[in-house]
């Protein structure tokens, strides 16, 4: 048997039941056997031959299972081919396994290497189903291909010591072998749900394939272990398994499945504590640790790993294998001892393509073997891992054969031999060290990376290579490693005078080399933003002179910071007099403001976890901790307020509080379950009474380990600080005390004299003019976040770091600024701007012995980023770098200065995201006997800022952390930030010269889901009725029928016909040429749309020339479209132009030739407003509006028995819906003329007497219907289109009606694009625009056109034939709307809507309209959407119609222009209405001012004109009154109204307050707020919260709130005496 021929057992037996689930796709047995057999009918057609090696290159969709099993159905064996892998790989696996065809999708052609034919499963599905007839039974069944057990299956490649990938062949016995073993063993759980997480290019993927497939069981695909969480069907999933680091993480990202019963790992040694953190989080499971190469068939050893089990073996054999532990002669070991891994029996493949045998060998009374490299023992019965035969090493997690690197280093013609080592540098950091002989002169080292660049993945490229004249040996002639030289430093200019000298030496001794040049750039050796402050550090303690850091990042070069040394004073810090008190520093006093406001946040409070071995001794720990907090005396400090000033007191030595736990009698389970426990018991400090400042729990785990939790603030403590403490904790427990350091934290901080915001705030004004802040980073939003806070983690690839810091050498950066500066294009892109200003950690350690101070000496840098101008990455990061530089330049007084600079919300911080990077050093401190290791910092839940994303480098590899504020971000937000960085970052190293637009902030997967969700069905070929134009459709319609009617008289389509021939005659003879565009000026009857198809009919484009135009704005008109002719009626304004008379051109005579249609040809134009004040001509050609017509008959659908009733003037598109739409569908249109038009009583009566069944119309004028009474019609459907509907409005509407939809389309795309039935759940408080119709594509996109992720708000990017020509006269315009679609030739209009994909309730997803973003405006830092509030405003049912405007001033309140029904007196109507507002919107969306309207102006068009109502009042006589009820104050409060302006006007150094001032507007910031709160509280001997003044900012109103709460607590004291 063959494992296709296992498959379809499965298949005869359960037709129905699902095989493979893709995401929401399900396919069963019966699908999978179809969909496999017509691939393979098509390989055998292209002529594959048995045993043939056949390429799958395939994503992880619904057709990669069908394309394997298909493959393999032909008789070939298949290659699995991963689109990710370079193409030169590919290329080499395409002719190392002389592959002639490869099996993949249309998206992936291009990664088929040239030489192998693509056989495209599309083509195949469309093939199969347009010749089923034909093909009939040949696609079903057994092919008659004979394919015996020993056939080939697959081929995997792996890494090789030779320095190219080898090919393991595997054979269907060798496969079938395994998966029987997996159903005996493993039972139920290969007949569930098993979860496909493993790449195909790796051999546990046919476990996790075909296991279940053999079996009965259902293939869950997903693109990696961690996309479970977020799988549909992740409630299905029964087993699953990876490698141990990557189970660790599902641990992390969410609860696991109940369905759960298995998991198995592999790859690595597995922790027992990973067993007990799964069995605890899926109880009842079976967890196995497996081994296997990929020579072995996937496993060979199993071990069923029992709770609380410590040490885990790799097992006993399985399925057959003979697995034995054997000496370098090939002889047995005895059980206990050491020795190479060899396996035999079924599980052994057939071996290497080629002619190397490898690690396969015979051997005496066992036959085909393999020799692993694997070093193990057999002991207690079970096999034991332990490490590698070979040379196999790790570089930061990355693991590395130094062979395969060696190899590719020989293949340089220059090189002719070559060694690879992994060496530690000066941090403890490994790195890999490539050394060569040159067999000519001409090899350099950078020639050699960049050869090794080119063929090797970036963490196997040595970061130096050495030339040597010949290697050195030992004495057995085998290389001698230990004799191999340290790399010497770039060759180039070397150091000249005595300065140069000098620095040189500091510069070395830092990077570990052993010398550098004088002209050699920083970064390109090497050194990074933390490198250079420890430079500048070293440059001051051993020269005595103080180079500022960001002069020395602007010139970073051994010669430069020289002559910087020449020019610098010689100065040195020195400790200052003792006092009692000393002054907060910058960042201080804003973690102190953050207390404040809140006392029991945890956003500034620290928890660190660190692994204490080496010592038993309770007493010891304690002495170290006190020893610790006596040198320090910033863990001594206690903060007081003096005059309302906060300032440190530094208390005596005290003893650090140590709570013991003994956890040495629970397993390691127990003991990670008990410092959870622990760790949740912790609890913030008081910063005004806990002396020390820090806190511990010490749980004893072993005889000399002990996991230590350590409680600490921000306030007094950083990240640096934690290594000081760790080495000053391991140096204590040593018996080697350390010195108290030279300084403390307080000889740092400047005195009262000293104020440096006045020397740096002008800089940071203009700096950051106009700076755009990540406030809207994945939407706008609700309220200002509090300190609440959690983190989410995410394991970064080592590689990765390693390509980045290449990329900053090779730019000559440091790696700090080409990640912020990929950063700012994630968070950029998902705020929809081209700009954004992020924050930027930076340690102040750059003078002498401020590397040995605990305290907070770090700044945040505001950087902003600009790519407007679509840079590529390498520009961007230069222009960021400059940025932190001049940043570095400006440094004192930073953050009072940056407060002072940025305009925000109250309460908000100035930077809201930020990039921190932990110092990358080893966290690990080892002295004697003694290790402390860094177990990572303790989510505590608390956030600082709303986002900071910190790059770590934890005992368990680097990795990156999302802290975010809960207020603002839910985990899903952070995570989806923090994986676009990720992913943006990966594609920056993969292609550094790729511009931002080209770094995509979606997966391909969800690429391909988003363009799904954003196309509508497709267009018949010819859109109308069979016709290419509407004109063609028109007249195919029967004459006899009623086409037109106004109250002046009817017309049938006959007539209709008749008059437009007439009209087009007499125009054609007048020299109209084709696509001339012609003015029309018409009253509204029956005879327009006769007159206007004449125009049409004549090959022209008419214009809208609308009477009530003013003449200025009609001339511009002709002038922008070359006017010469216009059509007139009645009375006019039109500027000098040919003008025939209506009348006059239906009565002539037909017999023209007319123009056969085009459909490209220009239909009509029609003029918006500009901002620039010109109207903007935009011109619809015959095909867009045939489009627009075939899509509204589909949907939401029309027929020939409908009634449109028109109304919209012509200067409006919704007429092209109300004459073209209808008529070309055969159906009858009433013209209303203008007056019943504006008229809602007037309307109401016309829709009943034409017996409409079908309007378009703005929300504006059906609320004229509305308010009148209109009682609706049971028979008409209402489409509801131009400006945004509220969901009061359209329950109005779908209670009068049969039905309303809410349509969307700007005019650029022929008046509509999407459409949404009223009846849907709604969307807040309004309607969402819904999917888009036939024919339309929609992308939700940043300004750069890259796709956002589902649910962020972006641009609307508008696609199909619906779109434009552009915009007539005016290509400069054009080209900015209108860019290129892609694929189709066609063209995509830039909406500038603002939209989000929202979940529609039902499983699927609609489009809401969020605004525009130039009816956005900003009040006071807050971001407001106008139309949000007057959809708000419009549910109360005083409200007929409202529109809110700001107040003139820029930092003046809103303004509500009120419609009202009835006789609600003012004085009444306003409190109502702002009451209703205050219980729906934040404050700061409440209107102060209400002003009534009998009706608000609006447009020609009939929508809502603003600018009429900006400003009503400018004179301050003359302002409405504020609601009653608005009014601040209140009877009793006015001495305290006097206090509190006076504690006001000394806080923010004012003077004539009054009760309605506002105490931000006055410029007041978060700690003034504390400062003023502080004063309050003493002069009234109360505790008041500092949260009352941020809810109450007016000061009459603070004065009433701090009156009750005086109130309560005197009640509260009288009831307790």
């Amino acid at each position: 048997m063959n494992i296709q021929q296992a498959v379809a057992v499965q298949v005869r037996k359960n037709p129905g039941r699902i095989a493979v689930v893709a995401r929401n796709l399900r396919v069963t047995y019966e699908q999978l056997e179809r969909r496999s057999d017509r691939i393979a009918h098509e390989l055998l057609r292209r002529g594959v031959r048995p045993g043939e090696a056949v390429g799958v290159l395939m994503d992880r969709g619904v057709d990669l299972v069908p394309a394997l099993l298909g493959t393999l159905k032909s008789g070939a064996a298949y290659v699995p081919l991963d689109p990710a892998h370079p193409l030169d790989r590919l290329a080499y696996m395409v002719a190392d396994s002389e592959l002639r065809h490869v099996v993949t999708l249309p998206s992936l052609i291009g990664r088929v290497p040239v030489g192998a034919s693509p056989v495209l499963v599309d083509a195949v599905e469309d093939d199969a189903q347009e010749g089923d007839a034909q093909v009939g039974d040949a696609l079903e069944g057994d092919f008659g291909v004979p394919v015996p057990e020993d056939s080939a299956a697959y081929v995997i490649y792996t890494s090789g010591s030779t320095g190219k990938p080898k090919g393991v062949t595997v054979e269907h016995r060798n496969a079938l072998n395994l998966l029987a073993w997996v159903g005996e063993t493993w039972g139920e759980a290969a007949t569930g749900g098993w979860l496909a997480s493993t790449s195909i290019g790796f051999d546990p993927s046919v476990m996790e394939i075909f296991g279940p497939l053999v079996h009965g069981g259902t293939v869950i695909l997903a693109d990696d272990l961690l996309a479970l969480p977020s799988l549909p069907a992740a409630g299905e999933v029964t087993a699953l398994g990876g490698p141990p680091p990557v189970l660790s993480a599902l641990l992390r990202s969410g609860p696991l499945p109940p369905s759960l019963r298995l998991v198995y790992s592999g790859g690595e040694p597995l922790p027992g504590d990973l067993v007990e953190r799964f069995t605890a989080a899926a109880p009842g499971i079976r967890f196995f640790n497996c081994y296997g190469p990929t020579e072995c068939t996937t496993q060979v050893l199993a071990h069923e790993v029992s709770p609380g089990e410590g040490p885990v073996p790799i097992g006993l054999p399985i399925a057959g294998a003979d697995v034995t532990v054997r000496d370098a002669s090939g002889r047995e070991v005895a059980p206990g001892e050491t020795g190479e891994l060899v396996v035999a029996g079924p599980v052994v493949t057939r071996g290497y393509l080629g002619s190397d045998p490898g690690g396969f060998t015979k051997l005496d009374g066992v036959g085909w073997a393999y020799r692993t490299g694997d070093l193990a023992r057999f002991e207690d019965g079970v096999f034991w891992f332990a490490g590698r035969a070979d040379a196999q090493v790790k570089i930061r997690g990355h693991r590395v054969e130094p062979g395969e690197v060696e190899h590719a280093l020989t293949a340089h013609p220059a090189v002719s031999e070559a060694a690879v080592v992994a060496v530690p540098d000066a941090d403890g950091t490994h790195r890999l060290i490539g050394y060569a002989v040159a067999a000519t002169s001409g090899a350099s080292e950078e020639e050699l990376r960049e050869h090794l660049a080119a063929r090797l993945p970036s963490p196997l490229v040595p970061d130096r290579i050495v030339i040597l004249p010949s290697l050195p040996l030992g004495p057995g002639g085998k290389l001698d490693r230990d004799a191999l030289p340290s790399p010497a430093a770039p060759a180039g200019r070397a150091p000249g005078t005595a300065d140069e000298q000098r620095v040189a030496t500091i510069v070395a001794d830092v990077l570990g080399l052993p010398e550098v040049g004088a002209d050699d750039g920083f970064a390109s050796l090497g050194g990074h933003s933390l490198a250079a402050a420890r430079v500048v550090a070293r440059v001051a303690s051993d020269l005595g002179v103080r180079v500022p850091l960001h002069e020395f990042l602007a010139a970073p070069t051994v010669a430069a910071l020289a002559e910087l040394v020449a020019e610098a004073p010689r100065a040195l810090p020195r400790p200052r007099p003792r006092a009692e008190t000393h002054l907060l520093s910058e960042v201080q006093r804003g973690l102190w403001a953050m207390r404040q406001i809140d006392p029991s946040t945890l956003a500034t409070t620290i928890g660190l976890r660190l692994r204490v071995t080496g010592t038993a001794d309770a007493a010891a720990v304690r002495s170290a901790l006190d020893g610790i907090v006596e040198r320090h005396e910033s863990l001594r400090s206690l903060v007081e307020t003096v005059d309302g000033e906060p300032v440190i007191r530094v208390a005596p030595p005290s003893p650090v509080p140590v709570t013991e736990h003994d956890l040495r009698s629970l397993d390691a389970a127990g003991q990670e379950e008990e410092v959870s426990r622990l760790v949740a018991t912790l609890k913030p400090l008081d910063l005004t009474a806990d002396t020390p400042l820090l806190r511990a729990v010490c749980a004893w785990t072993g005889p000399n380990t002990a996991e230590l939790l350590l409680v600490t603030d921000h306030i007094v403590f950083d990240g640096w600080s934690e290594r000081v403490l760790r080495e000053e904790l391991a140096a204590e427990l040593a018996g080697q005390a350390p010195d108290a350091p030279p300084l403390q934290f307080g000889d740092l901080v400047p005195d009262a004299t000293e104020d440096p915001y006045w020397r740096e705030a002008p800089y940071w004004r203009e700096e950051l003019a106009g700076a755009v802040m990540p406030y809207d980073l994945l939407g706008d939003p609700d309220r200002v976040p509090g300190p609440r806070g959690r983190r989410v983690g995410r394991p970064v690839d080592p590689a990765l770091l390693d390509g980045v810091r290449g990329l900053a050498a090779r730019l000559g950066l440091t790696p700090a600024a080409v990640q912020l500066a990929v950063l700012a294009t994630v968070v950029g892109g998902l705020s929809g701007r081209t700009e954004t200003t992020l924050g930027l950690s930076a340690t102040v350690r750059d003078r002498p012995g401020l590397d040995r101070v605990i305290g907070p000496l770090l700044d945040v840098l505001p950087v902003r980023a600009d790519f407007a101008d679509d840079p590529g990455l390498g520009v961007l990061a230069s222009r960021v770098s400059e940025r932190i530089t001049r940043a570095f330049g400006h440094r004192d007084g930073l953050a009072a200065a940056v407060a002072a600079a940025v305009p925000r919300a109250h309460g908000a911080n100035p930077l809201p995201v930020v990039l921190a990077f932990q110092p990358d050093e080893d966290p690990v401190t080892r002295i004697g006997d003694v290790r402390v290791e860094l177990g990572g910092e303790l989510d505590m839940g608390g956030a600082v800022t709303e986002l900071t994303l910190l790059m770590n480098a934890g005992a368990a590899g680097p990795e990156l952390v999302a802290e975010y504020a809960t207020d603002r971000y839910t985990e899903e937000q952070a995570a989806l930030v923090a994986d676009a960085f990720l992913d943006a970052l990966a594609q920056a190293v993969a292609d550094p010269g790729r511009t931002v637009s080209s770094l995509d902030l979606v997966s391909p997967a969800e690429d391909d889901r988003l363009r799904t969700l954003g196309t509508g069905p497709a267009l018949p070929d010819a859109a109308v009725s069979g016709a290419a134009t509407v004109v063609e459709a028109i007249l195919r319609v029967d004459p006899a029928r009623p086409a037109v009617a106004s109250a002046k008289g009817v017309l049938t389509y006959g007539e209709l016909f008749d008059l437009s021939e007439r009209v087009a005659s007499a125009l054609v003879d007048a020299g109209i040429r084709p696509g001339e565009p012609i003015g029309v000026s018409l009253p509204r009857d029956h005879r327009m749309p006769a007159i206007l198809l004449g125009v049409l009919r004549a090959g022209a484009a008419y214009v809208a020339m609308d009477p009530d135009l003013p003449p200025l704005r009609l001339a511009m008109v002709a002038e922008d479209c070359g006017i010469r002719h216009a059509i007139v009626l009645g009375e006019h304004a039109l500027p000098e132009l040919v003008l025939h008379d209506a009348e006059a051109l239906m009565a002539a005579a037909t017999g023209a030739a007319l123009p056969e249609p085009d459909p490209g040809r220009p239909a009509y134009l029609i003029f918006t407003s500009g901002s620039t004040g010109r109207p903007k001509g935009i011109q619809i050609p015959h095909r867009a509006i045939a489009a627009f017509a075939g899509a509204i008959h589909a949907d939401p659908g029309m027929t020939g028995d409908d009634v449109v009733v028109a109304m919209a003037p012509l200067v409006f598109d919704m007429s092209s819906f109300e004459f073209w739409a209808t008529l070309s569908a055969g159906a009858r249109v009433y013209v209303a003329d203008s007056a019943t038009a504006r008229d809602g009583r007037a309307l109401a009566a016309l829709l009943d007497s034409a017996e409409a069944t079908v309007i378009m119309a703005t929300p504006s004028r059906l609320r004229l219907l509305v308010a009148e009474g209109w009682a609706g019609r049971p028979a008409l459907r209402v489409l509801i289109g131009g400006e945004i509907l509220d969901d009061a409005l359209a329950r109005e509407l779908t209670a009068r009606t049969a039905g309303a939809w809410n349509v969307y389309g700007p005019s650029e795309v022929t008046v509509v694009s999407t459409v949404h039935p009223v009846a849907a759940p709604p969307h807040g408080s309004q309607v969402a625009i819904g999917h888009p119709i036939p024919g339309e594509r929609m992308t939700v996109v940043d300004p750069l056109g890259r796709l956002l992720p589902l649910g962020v708000p972006g641009e609307l990017w508008l696609s199909g034939p619906g779109v434009a020509d552009g915009y007539r006269g005016r290509p400069d315009l054009t080209a900015a709307a209108f860019v290129p679609a892609a694929g189709d030739g066609g063209m995509t209009y830039r909406s500038g809507d603002r939209v989000a994909w929202r979940p529609d309730g039902s499983g699927g997803h609609v489009l809401v309209f969020l605004g525009r973003r130039d009816n956005q405006i900003k009040l006071r830092g807050y971001r407001i959407e106008l139309d949000e509030i007057d959809a708000v405003l419009r549910e109360h049912p005083s409200v007929v119609d409202v529109a809110t405007t700001p107040g003139p001033g820029g930092d003046a309140g809103l303004r509500a222009h009120v419609v009202a029904s009835g006789d609600v007196a003012d004085e009444d109507l306003f409190p109502a209405i702002e009451a209703h507002a205050r219980d729906r919107l934040p404050a700061y969306m409440v209107p102060r001012m209400w002003i009534r309207h009998s009706e608000l102006p609006r447009t020609v068009s009939g929508k809502l004109d603003r600018r009429a109502l900006d400003p009503v009042v400018d004179d301050p006589a003359d302002e409405p009154a504020e609601a009653e009820d608005a009014e601040p104050g209140g009877t009793g409060a006015g001495s305290l109204v006097e206090l509190v302006a006076e504690v006001w006007g000394a806080v923010l150094k004012a003077s004539g307050l009054g009760p309605e001032d506002e105490f931000f507007a006055l410029g007041g910031t978060s700690l003034m707020a504390t400062r003023a709160t502080v004063r309050l509280r003493e002069a009234l001997g109360y505790d008041l919260p500092v949260w009352a003044l941020f809810d109450h900012p007016v000061l009459a109103d603070y004065a009433a709130e701090v009156e009750r709460i005086l109130l309560e607590e005197l009640a509260g004291e009288e009831a307790g005496a």
